[in-house]
């Protein structure tokens, strides 16, 4: 197919023409270029092209989603490169009823290029009139992209694109000539390129607060199971998907790779924590609280569960009487009911049956969580002032720091009367195990035992509650599942009390809700939920819909580290997995999006 010298120019892969359509502008390919350099899928859209005659075509259409990808070399080269493919005169057309101008792009830095628009009608709708374009050292030089969203980011760039723009192209209605740019003007050019395209690439990395979930699914459906990138306000984040991947993340030591200082990130403990500012590494003062939690909590159940079946059912019952009566059946908000009940049980096991009694103390165990992590996601995207001024406003953090303080500091004198001989009272809490399980050369304070106190039980409550609320959707959903959990619970419920061990079938149907609806997920809700939690939903996506969420197996670079595959984390950048969308992915897991309550369940059983 001849199409005089078009096909020249689109040979190299490096220049493109933009149709502006009724729908919005679209950056136009031809097709094999696409498939053979960038490797996208194709969306396509017809133009008809004219070169001395009518010829029916198809082009392949990027749009501004896939911008990312766009590589290429600085501008001077691409000019020379334009020059060189573009050898003599040829008289062209692009003839499209909808587009009302035509724009020529040279250039490839990531869509960051000067915005201007070449008219070469009379009259908006209708493309056509011939358009000349010169070769040798007169190749034309005009250039133009678009930035989907942000208006304001695409008219400072047209003011710019006035000044550099004024000096090498001259417009008529029957045609655009450019002349030759001198290096001066390149000189001057590419500064603003590099200008522009920070303050783009800055605009963009916004909409990951807002479209976090779904831009994570996008560029994994892309990444064929690879490593890819995303940037946000506060950070660059390499997501990883493969498992070689995750286990490199898994594997890295931690003066590398450092969870502490990715959730120190994420939780803004020095703002949120009254001024916790722990370390970037784990285990630098010690990490008690990983036996106390893993090992010392865990082997007290058996003496925990009674108690805590006895003090949900007796709350169950209180909560029940202020609750409504709909054809003989007591009707519960789930999700408020399922936190206040979370909060609790956590309670108890936490701070001790006392503690758990103290009803205002109760209330602000569960708005610091709630504090923290609207504030906390505040604080990491603006200056330092403004979370110090935040910090100060949270009330429920004084309030649970000065409740347990006094007894914190009760516990470490018995903790010092009990190592010279004397007999002081047992305590079965988290306060007590964090305080026994304290480095024995350097043992923690009052108040570092309260930081860490407060720390664990932010991680304690809002994935407990968000993950009962879904599964107690599913069972509404899929009644079918009651009864086979019915009986389980009936005849193994006593020796797991016993023994903290068992219940596979309630196992497996937690886990394959947890599965379809991760708490750590951007857009948290699958659709199968929406129309029974339409009173909760504004509720659960305060808390669960936000970016700090959106992310899993958070790693905070804290040295230069490389992956397998060349890959680079710089200091500062964070190494996560896209949760929902492995959770999600057909290779992992046969009909991905089919509720399946038994998946987990041994064959054999």
């Amino acid at each position: 197919m001849d199409f005089r010298g078009l096909p020249q120019v689109f040979k190299s892969g490096l220049f493109f023409v933009i149709i502006k359509l009724d729908r919005g502008n679209l950056l136009v390919f031809p097709r094999d270029q696409v498939k053979a350099i960038y490797s996208l899928p194709e969306k396509t859209v017809n133009v008809l092209v004219t070169a001395n005659e009518s010829i029916q075509t198809k082009w392949t259409v990027w749009d501004d989603e896939n911008l990312g990808h766009l590589t290429g070399s600085v501008t001077s080269e691409l000019i020379h490169a334009f020059k060189r493919e573009w050898g003599s005169k040829t008289e062209w057309n692009l003839v499209d009823p909808r587009a009302s101008s035509l724009r020529i792009v040279v250039g490839a830095a990531n869509a960051a290029f000067i915005t201007s628009t070449l008219s070469c009608v009379p009259k908006a709708g209708h493309l056509s009139g011939r358009t000349k374009w010169a070769g040798g050292k007169d190749a034309p030089v005009a250039v133009a992209s678009f930035i989907g969203g942000y208006v304001v980011a695409t008219v400072v760039i047209a003011m710019l694109a006035s000044v550099a723009l004024s000096k090498i192209v001259s417009s008529s209605r029957k045609g655009v000539r450019a002349v030759e740019p001198t290096r001066s003007l390149l000189s001057l050019v590419q500064p603003i390129f590099k200008f522009i395209l920070a303050v783009v690439n800055y605009c963009r990395s916004w909409e990951y607060l807002f479209r976090g979930q779904k831009i994570i699914q996008h560029k994994y459906d892309q990444s064929n199971r690879q490593p890819f990138e995303i940037h946000a306000p506060d950070n660059r984040y390499v997501f990883v998907s493969s498992p070689d991947h995750i286990k490199e993340v898994d594997q890295a030591p931690d003066t590398v790779l450092s969870l502490h200082a990715a959730t120190k990130q994420m939780l803004q403990p020095m703002y949120t924590t009254q001024n916790f500012n722990w370390f970037d590494r784990r285990g630098i003062d010690g990490v008690g609280f990983v036996r106390a939690i893993r090992t010392l909590l865990t082997n007290n159940l058996p003496q925990i569960l009674p108690d805590l079946s006895a003090i949900i059912g007796s709350r169950l019952e209180e909560m029940g009487d202020s609750y409504p009566t709909v054809n003989g059946t007591k009707q519960y908000p789930v999700y408020p009911a399922v936190v206040k009940l979370v909060v609790l049980s956590n309670a108890v096991s936490f701070f001790g049956k006392d503690l758990a009694k103290n009803d205002g103390f109760m209330v602000s165990a569960w708005e610091f969580i709630e504090e923290t992590v609207i504030c906390a996601e505040i604080i990491r995207v603006l200056p330092n002032v403004i979370g110090s001024i935040l910090g100060h406003r949270l009330a429920a953090q004084d309030v649970i720091y000065n409740t347990l303080l006094p007894i914190a500091e009760q516990r470490v004198v018995e903790r010092d009367l009990k190592a010279i001989g004397q007999v002081v009272p047992e305590h079965a809490d988290c306060i007590q195990w964090i305080l026994d399980t304290s480095p024995r050369q350097n043992p923690w304070s009052a108040k570092r035992v309260v930081h860490e106190l407060m720390a664990i039980w932010f991680g304690s409550v809002h994935t407990v509650s968000a993950t009962v609320t879904f599964a107690i959707h599913d069972l509404c959903l899929y009644p079918e599942y009651v009864e086979p959990l019915r009986a389980e619970l009936r005849a193994e419920f006593t020796a797991f009390e016993q023994t903290g061990k068992g219940l596979p079938l309630l196992d497996s149907f937690i886990k394959e809700s947890a599965r379809l609806s991760p708490v750590e997920a951007r857009e948290l809700f699958h659709p199968y939920h929406l129309s029974l939690i339409a009173k909760e939903k504004a509720i659960i996506r305060q808390i669960a819909n936000l970016p700090i969420l959106s992310e899993s197996t958070r790693r905070s670079a804290l040295q230069p580290f490389t992956f397998s595959n060349g890959l680079k984390l710089e200091v500062g950048d964070w190494a996560c997995t896209p949760v929902r969308a492995i959770m999600q992915d057909p290779e992992y897991y046969p009909n991905p999006l089919r509720f399946n309550g038994f998946r987990f369940v041994e064959p054999s059983f």
